[in-house]
């Protein structure tokens, strides 16, 4: 059976809604963009704090010690796990050629670890400085924690890149969607879906409002065959798609509501078969003029199979929330 005998929506092709490409096409884009830059700035970030540790070590090896050296501020624990120190340093330094007279000096200095740092207490402080320039200074706090500073920007790497490449995965996803979206409204297949199950989405323990629906295709004049290759049931397979709060997917019954064992109405892309657009109560993203959707929901509701009985809502926990 090919894709004109028998079709829900009419003859192909569809038509997207503009708000539906603008926003996916807007939001996908600036996600991947603002993935890649939250990445270079967290590499950047750590980049100025390996050239500081570094420079603290050489100053440290080819420096010489301050006359006198004290050291004053705070340090911010994070669950005991990552450490700022945040010091107020004053130190004196010998007279020399071009500064005849002894010279304090007051900087404010900080840095970061990750489970470590200087003993506790710490032993007095020990400042050194290049001779030629005693500006450039190392605190042997900060040197005694040389590994666990290593560890910290590390650590920090390894959460820049995880919180660009999640941002990345968001864009990239909403991207998918106008692709699948674009594959369906220019070839695709009306397929009937039927209701496995449903779940409320929570987060934090509290419900949300959304509703996450598991579906499974139906053998109908409406489908040629096979569906979204997602998870294999006999012969069938299943898949599962997502509604925010106050959304619903277009259903066969619109007075059934969201109820287990429910009709949908899936499109299935020609070129991309393990994809599902489910559409929702209002067609979108598709649009279309009101007497064609009119049709098209007469359609379905007369090639949906009879209802089954109304199961109730199974409102188990899901931490996961997309949203259409």
């Amino acid at each position: 059976m090919g894709f004109a005998e028998h079709s829900i929506l009419g003859p192909r092709p569809l038509v997207l809604h503009q708000s539906f490409v603008w926003k996916r096409a807007i939001l996908g884009t600036l996600g991947v963009l603002a993935g890649v830059a939250v990445a270079i700035a967290y590499v950047g970030w750590q980049a100025t704090h390996i050239q500081s540790l570094i420079h603290e070590q050489d100053v440290w090896t080819r420096g010489v010690p301050a006359l006198q050296a004290e050291v004053g501020g705070e340090v911010t624990s994070h669950s005991f796990i990552f450490n700022d120190y945040e010091l107020e340093i004053r130190y004196v330094t010998a007279p020399t050629a071009t500064r005849p007279a002894l010279t304090v000096h007051d900087v404010e200095f900080e840095f970061q670890t990750f489970i470590g740092g200087p003993d506790d207490p710490p032993p007095p402080p020990i400042v050194r400085h290049l001779s030629d320039d005693p500006t450039q200074f190392a605190l042997s706090w900060a040197v005694q924690s040389t590994t666990s500073r290593w560890a910290g920007i590390a650590f920090m790497l390894i959460v820049g890149v995880l919180i660009g490449a999640g941002i990345v995965v968001l864009g990239v996803s909403s991207l998918k969607s106008l692709s699948t979206a674009r594959a369906a409204a220019f070839r695709s297949d009306d397929v009937l879906l039927k209701v496995l199950h449903i779940d409320e989405i929570q987060a934090n323990g509290k419900p949300t409002g959304a509703l996450k629906y598991t579906y499974v295709p139906l053998p109908s004049p409406a489908t040629v065959g096979g569906g979204p290759a997602i998870t294999p049931i006999g012969s069938q397979t299943q898949g599962e798609t997502t509604f925010a709060k106050g959304k619903y997917p277009l259903f066969a019954d619109p007075d059934a509501g969201p109820t287990v064992g429910a009709i949908l109405l899936g499109v299935r892309p020609a070129s991309a078969p393990d994809q599902m657009l489910v559409l929702r109560d209002d067609l979108y993203p598709l649009t279309m003029p009101p007497r064609r959707a009119e049709e098209a929901r007469q359609h379905l509701a007369k090639d949906a199979p009879a209802p089954a009985p109304v199961a109730q809502l199974d409102r188990s926990t899901d931490s996961q929330h997309s949203s259409r």
